[in-house]
Order: C-alpha cells, then sequence, then structure tokens
C-alpha cells in the first residue's frame, strides 16, 4: 500500500510523536502538536513550554493560514526592579564561533506555546490533545539524549549550569556532561504536562505555572502575571507569491524573516519556460541574498527619501519593500535556533511548527522542570549603542511587542496539485539572520527552477551573504561578508569568486549554512520526507 502522509523533525522521537499522530487518524496540525509537545521534552536546547513559535498551514481547500505564538515583551519595565542578568558565552564548535549570550531573570520574554499549540488543536486538529502529548510524557520521563541535543548542552553549557536545578536535570554527574544516547530524565515536566493536557491553556497562562514564571522573573526581571495571561495566539495572513506555475507561502508582516526571504526570491531570475534546467548559480544567490539583507535594507529605508547615486551593484529592492522593511524597524527581532516539525497528511493539509527559546534564560521553574526563554537577550543590539558592552542588560525591547525570531516556515504549491511544507532553521549568527534564508533560497532553487527531487535540494550546496554594518559606508552600499559551502563545480566557483572575491569557502553540509526540514506530497498522493545533512533530524512516511 502506498503511504499517503510523512513528517520530517530534528530528532527521532519528535518525528515518531508526529507520524503515531498521523497513524491514529489525525490531521497534519495533530502530528505538529504531538512533535512540537515531544520537542519540549526532546530537545531542551531549542524549545520549551515557556517559548514561542509559529505555525503554517495549508489546509486541503487551498487555504492558508499562520498561527502566531511568538513570545512577548512584558507590557512595562519595572522601575522597581534592578535587572537580573548574567554574561555568558556560548563555547565554539568545529561550525559556529564562540557567543556572547545574556541569562537570568531579566532576559524572560512573555511564552505562548502552551495557548499556540492548544489554539492549533482547538481549529485544525481531531486527535484527543491527551493522545497528542503522551508521547512527549513518556520522552520527558526518559528520552535518550541526541547526539545534536548533546552537542547543543555541551556548547550552553554555561546555560544548563547556570542553575543548581539546571545542573540537576542536565547534568546529574558533576564530573561529566551527559553523553548522547543517555537517557534524559525529567519527571517535573512529564507531570506539567499531563496536567496541561488535561486542564488546557488557561491553566498554563492563568494557574499556578504562571504564577511560578512569574516568581522566578520577579527577581530582577519585568515579567508578571498580567503579561503571561495577556500573551494570546493571533491568527494572520501570510503573504502568497508566485514563481512561474508554483504558489509559496511565507509568514508575512509583521514577520521580517519571511518577507526578506520572499524578496529575495524574486531577485531570483526564474528559468525560461521549457528550458533545460542549469546548475546551481551561486553568484545570483550571493547577490539575491546581499540585496535583502538587514544592514542593506535598513540603509535603502533611509536613504529612501534620498537616492544614493553611487552606482549599487546588488539588484533592486523595489520602493514598496523597502517601505515595508522601514514600517518594520522598530519590531523586536531575536533571531535564533529553533525546533522545527512538518507534516502533510493523507488528505492534503499540510503544516509547518516551528519552536525558539533561545539557548535558555539558564533557570529552572521550581518544580516544573522548565527552562524559560532568555529571547529579551537574545535581541541583537546595534553595534554603535552604549548597550552593547556586554557587562550592561541591552534594555533595548519595546513594552508589549511580540519578538519575531528567524523562523521561517514555508509552502509550496504546484499547478498539479502537489504540495510541499518546508522548515528553515539556524542561528549562530543571530545578528544577520541569514542562515535560515540561505539555507531557504538554496532549497527553493533547487525545486522549483531545477525540479530536484526533495532530499537532493535539501542537500545542495549554500551560499550566505549579507551587507555589514558599516556606519561609514556609503547609504546603500554597505560592505558585503560572504562564504559559500565549497561543493560548487568548477565554473560556478570561479564566477562566485570573480563577482564576490571576498567570499571565503567553507566545508561541504557545513552546519553553519543553516538547516531545512520538508515534506511532499504529490498530486498522486505518493509521500516523500527528508532531513538536511547538515543536522541530525528524522522523517517517517506512512
Amino acid at each position: 500500500m502506498q503511504p499517503r502522509h510523512a513528517v520530517a523533525a530534528g530528532h527521532k522521537l519528535v518525528a515518531e510523536a508526529a507520524a503515531r499522530a498521523l497513524a491514529s487518524g489525525g490531521t497534519a496540525v495533530d502530528a505538529c502538536v504531538a512533535g512540537a509537545l515531544a520537542a519540549c521534552a526532546a530537545e531542551p536546547g531549542l524549545a520549551g513550554l515557556f517559548g514561542g513559535g509559529v505555525l503554517l498551514v495549508r489546509e486541503p481547500s487551498g487555504r492558508a493560514r499562520l498561527l502566531d505564538f511568538s513570545a512577548q515583551a512584558p507590557a512595562r519595565r519595572r522601575a522597581d526592579r534592578a535587572p537580573s542578568f548574567r554574561a555568558a558565552t556560548a563555547a565554539p564548535d568545529a561550525a559556529h564561533p564562540a557567543r556572547a549570550l545574556r541569562l537570568g531573570a531579566a532576559t524572560i520574554a512573555a511564552p505562548c506555546v502552551a495557548p499556540g499549540l492548544a489554539e492549533a488543536h482547538a481549529r485544525l486538529g481531531r486527535l484527543p490533545f491527551a493522545e497528542l502529548a503522551a508521547p512527549a510524557i513518556e520522552a520527558a520521563r526518559a528520552a535518550p539524549l541526541s547526539a545534536f541535543q548533546a552537542g547543543l548542552l555541551a556548547r550552553h553549557a554555561q546555560v544548563f549550569a547556570a542553575d543548581p536545578a539546571a545542573r540537576a536535570l542536565y547534568r546529574p554527574d558533576p564530573d561529566r556532561a551527559l553523553r548522547p544516547g543517555e537517557p534524559l530524565r525529567n519527571p517535573a515536566l512529564a507531570d506539567l504536562l499531563e496536567v496541561f493536557a488535561a486542564e488546557g491553556a488557561r491553566f498554563m497562562a492563568e494557574g499556578e505555572p504562571a504564577a511560578m514564571l512569574a516568581e522566578l522573573a520577579s527577581a530582577g526581571g519585568h515579567l508578571t502575571r498580567e503579561d503571561i495571561a495577556g500573551c494570546a495566539p493571533r491568527w494572520r495572513d501570510p503573504t502568497r507569491t508566485r514563481r512561474g506555475a508554483m504558489r509559496l507561502t511565507l509568514p508575512g508582516a509583521p514577520s521580517a524573516q519571511g518577507m526578506a526571504a520572499g524578496w529575495a526570491l524574486d531577485l531570483l531570475a526564474p528559468p525560461a519556460p521549457g528550458a533545460r534546467p542549469r546548475p546551481a548559480d551561486p553568484v545570483a544567490l550571493g547577490r539575491a541574498l546581499a540585496a535583502v539583507s538587514g544592514p542593506r535594507l535598513d540603509a535603502l529605508a533611509r536613504a529612501l527619501s534620498r537616492p544614493d547615486p553611487r552606482p549599487d551593484p546588488l539588484p533592486p529592492v523595489s520602493d514598496e519593500a523597502v517601505a515595508a522593511w522601514a514600517a518594520l524597524s522598530s519590531r523586536e527581532r531575536a533571531p535564533t535556533d529553533a525546533a522545527a516539525i512538518c507534516a502533510v497528511d493523507a488528505s492534503g493539509m499540510a503544516a509547518v511548527l516551528m519552536l525558539a527559546n533561545g539557548p535558555g534564560c539558564g533557570l529552572i521553574v521550581p518544580g516544573l522542570g522548565v527552562m524559560p526563554n532568555n529571547l529579551l537577550g537574545e535581541i541583537p543590539v546595534p553595534p554603535d549603542a552604549p548597550e552593547a558592552r556586554e557587562t550592561e542588560f541591552p534594555e533595548i525591547w519595546t513594552p508589549g511587542r511580540r519578538l519575531d525570531g528567524a523562523l521561517l516556515p514555508v509552502i509550496v504549491e504546484w499547478h498539479d496539485g502537489t504540495v510541499a511544507a518546508l522548515a528553515a532553521a539556524g542561528g549562530s549568527d543571530p545578528a544577520a539572520g541569514a542562515e535560515p534564508r540561505a539555507a531557504l533560497l538554496a532549497a527553493l532553487s533547487g525545486l522549483l527552477d531545477r525540479g530536484e527531487a526533495l532530499d537532493l535540494a535539501l542537500a545542495g550546496p549554500r551560499v550566505q551573504a549579507a551587507a555589514v554594518h558599516d556606519p561609514d559606508a556609503a547609504r546603500s552600499r554597505p560592505p558585503t561578508r560572504a562564504r559559500f559551502e565549497d561543493a560548487f563545480g568548477d565554473p560556478s566557483r570561479d564566477a562566485l569568486l570573480s563577482a564576490l572575491p571576498e567570499a571565503e569557502p567553507a566545508p561541504a553540509e557545513n552546519p553553519a549554512f543553516g538547516a531545512m526540514l520538508g515534506v511532499r506530497r504529490a498530486a498522486s498522493g505518493a509521500v516523500e520526507a527528508a532531513v538536511d545533512p547538515r543536522r541530525e533530524g528524522a522523517s517517517q512516511v506512512g
């Protein structure tokens, strides 16, 4: 019998939870909710119940909807509290440089994961919520630590050892770190998930968990019970755009990440109708990414009424796009890595759910086994701002605003009824937020322009290019930083180095170039699922 549904996720247990929901007759949204709950237990370096996220879904009717349950800044700054934070460092590894982190109560934003998952299930789910939570509860009681999560815990050792309760969970043997395959046990989280499944989101947002989170944050943070209760999920209309006969659905305003990804794709010239597929063009990819990088769009927004007379080597971005970017200039952006689940069911519903918690605030809510987010501490500080000093906490967030992250879900529809759901993640370079865009642009170029199979499109070589903040540069011509995976053929590689001489080669299939997941259902009903070879993940069809 031909498989009828598919899932892809960043962890084997998460993919199994999602696949279990589909096998039991659940919808693609059921699968994503089950996977998200499991991720909160099995992927503590990426996800948590006290974080935020987004769901993008395409219903069988063709209707596309986006549920925004991003974390939110507190409604006001507490003048009676001195900010409690601690500077820390994410250790370098083979793919990522060291980077500064900010932890502590002052970094906690109002979470929205529990209300978001409950809302998604209420609108588009079919199975009982308790059934969806069962795999997560099992995982919380004892889940083997994956190699990728073990690496994250090691890289963020200063986060997961910042608090005695965190050390008890994530370093039970004080003499060594948990090794891949060893059980990660969090019975308090298992109990919390059981009560959440029975009592619903109101218990999480207004009951004992909210009170305990607010109590933790009261020691030097701004978050209150009112902030937690007031952070509700919102349904939004996504952005839909066409590329030839294909239609793409992306997060629209106020998602800066989704808008920039759409503009970058628009700048890639589509192949001529009937033309033979050509190899990936790294020059076009690099120029498109540089053209929509944050510093350049910021510069163009400032110069919108004063066009720069100097020639601009990058592709033109429309005035409408620049104006839209300028309207988002005050939206806090906290690019961070993410957990992701993609699913497509037998009816043709396709969904992508992504969760962000930052590395975590370094504190465990007593009795709950949950490390809240540190997303207020992930907001990049302008390099020339006085708050850029690591010894001071950057109180640069705007009260009450949603935090825009590097969460980039995408749905693609072909003219014959084929549909794909993709997720792009990666956040080791928060100032640029370029990894997800670079990963997505390369994958979409393979899928849409060259007709590649899903696994090949997700594995293909990538380019990263971004303007660099330079206050002395021309208004619309900040210098460009570029690097590429050294797996392009010689003619393409030579062309890239000629066009972008500053580009630096990197090893192929490099984790620093973001990570993709995806599922696709053909018009015939055949399904496929794939995960990026750059990062650990799992997929299932059934």
